[in-house]
């Protein structure tokens, strides 16, 4: 009697996690957001699977796992190369959309994250130089980055710029850092169409929604998004620092609401790897910039780079910490301190 008692407890125990997987397994999310995605060659499965789950798709990694396991020639033949996902796809239209990659046809150019506009301008100057019909002209997109509103755009990226972009400011944060494919004979107009569009697709309904509900202008999540791209060397370490920049912001440091953000400087001197120039002496030399966080409080005029969708996605969403300081080691190891004497003590201990 007991034997067949456990028999049943089995069965049930395996059915209900049967239905489990089958209900995980065709689940789809309540977004409905396109996103393009690029399997690297020779990437292992577990990192695939953590990157799709980072776009938003189904979480459950053991639920993919076990997937692949049970389809081995599904999993054989994902492909490297470029797709065009969505967020509510279940975990089989996933991976049955990863076994024919599309053929990207055009210029490729890769944009690396956090950098400003005129060195993304050099990187495009760069890529283009080997087109045969080459039509981009540096200097035309610097021009249009400057002063957007000396072009007409389409209408989209118009109405996307009209309602998130203060009136007079400039491009700097919303040339959205990709690996793009852009066709010969691209003006530079249609290639700052091209990142702005991409930048308004990067962000979900519920993430403006977040962004429109709060205290916070787009501008300011832009601005602030920037700050962690040129502070920060993990994504781990994204959230946490964003929630330092926003108590900085809204409490301050003994009643004093400055951001003192080393990268703002150094975008103020236009010079990445310029550091060692920073000193009591350099602060207070500038000390009516509007980029020198030291001196001035709140944020910096504009973005001081063009962040990627991790730093933007820290900006909204930062991770709540009892922190007000934070450095880097010589290992690129970060370290917090709740205040200023323990924040001394990392320096002497780490720098």
């Amino acid at each position: 009697m007991g034997c067949f008692i456990f028999i049943i407890l089995l069965v049930a125990i395996a059915g209900t996690a049967y239905f489990w997987y089958q209900g995980r397994l065709n689940s789809r999310q309540s977004t409905d957001e396109k996103f393009a995605f690029e399997v690297k060659p020779s990437e292992s499965a577990d990192v695939l699977i953590d990157r799709l789950i980072k776009e938003g798709l189904t979480s459950d990694k053991i639920v993919w796992q076990v997937y692949l396991k049970l389809n081995p020639a599904l999993g054989n033949n994902i492909q490297a190369g470029n797709f065009m996902l969505n967020t509510n796809m279940s975990i089989p239209d996933v991976i049955t959309a990863l076994q024919k990659a599309e053929i990207k046809k055009g210029i490729k150019i890769t944009i690396p994250e956090g950098l400003r506009y005129d060195e993304i301008a050099t990187v495009l100057e760069k890529g283009f130089a080997g087109s045969v019909q080459n039509h981009f002209i540096k200097e035309e997109f610097i021009k249009i980055a400057e002063n957007p509103g000396s072009v007409e755009f389409s209408e989209g990226v118009t109405t996307f710029l009209a309602r998130n972009k203060p009136s007079g400011k400039n491009l700097e944060g919303y040339l959205f850092p990709e690996t793009y494919f852009f066709e010969e004979g691209i003006s530079a107009r249609a290639v700052i169409e091209k990142l702005i569009i991409v930048l308004n697709q990067k962000l979900t309904e519920s993430d403006y929604q977040a962004i429109y509900s709060s205290k916070y202008s787009y501008y300011e999540y832009l601005t602030v998004a920037s700050l962690i791209e040129r502070e920060t060397l993990t994504e781990a370490e994204k959230p946490m620092v964003a929630d330092v920049i926003f108590k900085r912001l809204e409490n301050g440091i003994s009643g004093v609401k400055l951001l003192q953000i080393d990268a703002s400087l150094l975008y103020m001197i236009k010079d990445w790897k310029g550091a060692g120039k920073i000193n009591e002496a350099f602060k207070e030399q500038y000390k009516a910039n509007p980029y020198n966080t030291y001196r001035i409080a709140g944020l910096p005029p504009t973005p001081i780079c063009n962040p990627g969708i991790s730093s933007l996605k820290a900006a909204i969403y930062p991770e709540k910490n009892e922190y007000y300081f934070y450095i880097h080691d010589s290992n690129g190891v970060i370290h917090y301190g709740k205040n200023l004497s323990e924040h001394n003590a990392n320096v002497r201990k780490y720098l």
